[in-house]
C-alpha cells in the first residue's frame, strides 16, 4: 500500500501537520506580547460581567458584541491568568476558523475541484 493509494490519507495527514503547526505557532509565548488596551477593556467587561449577572449586556453601552465577552466568562473560571483566558478564547476562535476552512478544502477535493 502506498501513500498516494489512499488520498484521504494524504489530506489527513496534512490537516494533521496544519493543526498541529497552528497550536504550537499560537501557544507559543502566548503571553510574551504585552497586554493590549483593547485586549484589557474586553477582559475587564468579562470579569465584571461574571461578577455581576445583571451587567450581561455592558459591552452594548459602548457599541460592543458581547460575544467575545461571554465565551471568556468560562475560561476566567477555567484558568487564573485572566490574559491568559482572554487570549485562549482568542486561539479557540481561530482553530475553530482552521477547521471550517479545512473542511471545506477537504470538500472541493473530494469533488474534484482543485484538479
Amino acid at each position: 500500500m502506498k501513500l498516494t493509494d489512499k488520498p484521504w490519507l494524504k489530506v489527513g495527514l496534512l490537516a494533521l501537520i496544519t493543526v498541529g503547526l497552528f497550536l504550537v505557532l499560537r501557544f507559543y509565548k502566548l503571553l510574551s506580547l504585552p497586554v493590549f488596551v483593547d485586549e484589557s477593556i474586553y477582559i475587564r467587561w468579562s470579569q465584571v460581567m461574571r461578577a455581576e449577572p445583571t451587567l450581561r449586556f455592558l459591552p452594548l453601552s459602548d457599541g460592543k458584541q458581547p460575544l467575545f465577552m461571554w465565551l471568556v466568562i468560562p475560561a476566567l473560571k477555567l484558568f487564573r491568568d485572566p490574559v491568559f483566558a482572554g487570549r485562549t478564547i482568542s486561539v479557540v476562535a481561530g482553530f475553530a476558523t482552521l477547521a471550517a476552512g479545512l473542511t471545506d478544502c477537504c470538500q472541493c477535493l473530494e469533488f474534484g475541484l482543485f484538479y
